[in-house]
């Protein structure tokens, strides 16, 4: 039993783990990251603090390529919904893999210009041709 908690726990990380590193391969940044120590702790604890601020939403329309400012609107409002979807901050209600992992199939299928889309994550609908 103890076993199994553990192991629920970690795909749990896992899941958070897999939200950071969209955001840091999209941008080359880290998604909490921060100049104060402080700055990042309240960012990844606190409720208030939304995952995409205003330098976190430029530097995915930076990005995400040229395109008007309507599609990269849409295209930051989808990564928006996929990390408010894994990078949930209570464990206890983040999604299981399998559900994480169909979100950002359906997330990458709606960016065309994703650096994402040429990693080609085994099975997935948008692997690189």
């Amino acid at each position: 039993r103890r076993k199994r908690q553990s192991s629920a726990t970690r795909y749990l990380r896992d899941v958070w783990a897999v939200g950071c590193l969209v955001f840091e391969l999209l941008t080359g940044h880290m998604l909490f990251g921060s100049d104060e120590a402080a700055e990042t702790l309240h960012r990844i604890t606190s409720d208030d603090a939304p995952l995409l601020g205003k330098e976190q939403r430029r530097l995915l329309r930076e990005a995400l390529g040229r395109h008007s400012d309507a599609m990269l609107d849409a295209m930051v409002a989808h990564v928006d919904q996929l990390l408010g979807f894994i990078v949930v901050r209570d464990p206890t209600r983040r999604p299981a893999l399998r559900e994480a992992r169909q979100k950002l199939d359906e997330t990458l299928m709606r960016i065309p210009s994703s650096p994402l889309r040429s990693i080609g994550f085994p099975g997935a609908a948008h692997a690189a041709p």
